[in-house]
């Protein structure tokens, strides 16, 4: 029950991203496969975060359609990407966003988080 109700809260809670773009921090001192994917974008809907503010996501763990979780707990939706990183997949990746599964993952989305997939 506990468990429901804080699935409940945190549906409520969740945050959006608006004008995002997928980042990759790039380190010399990192292996590639140490380097992982964050979201930049303004965050809307987040208990401490000023709607508006530009931010940089913890390292994405799963995607299910236009919602991300990352390595923090936070699950974001997704709402317009970026323009220039619409452009740059367009352009340079040759590829066009798809508004439904904008972030192209090969991982499965973890038990726990399909419940908020599903909702």
């Amino acid at each position: 029950m506990g468990e429901a109700t804080f699935r409940e809260k945190e549906l409520k809670l969740m945050p959006t991203l608006k004008n995002w773009s997928v980042v990759v921090p790039v380190d010399p001192y990192l292996a590639p496969e140490q380097c992982h994917e964050s979201l930049r974008g303004n965050v809307y809907g987040h208990p401490s975060i000023e709607d508006g503010t530009k931010v940089t996501t913890s390292r994405i763990i799963s995607v299910c359609g236009r919602k991300i979780m990352t390595v923090s707990g936070t699950t974001y939706e997704l709402e317009n990407p970026e323009q220039g990183y619409v452009d740059y997949c367009r352009e340079t990746l040759g590829r066009e966003i798809d508004p439904d599964n904008p972030i192209v993952d090969r991982r499965q989305p973890d038990e726990a988080f399909k419940t908020i997939c599903s909702s």
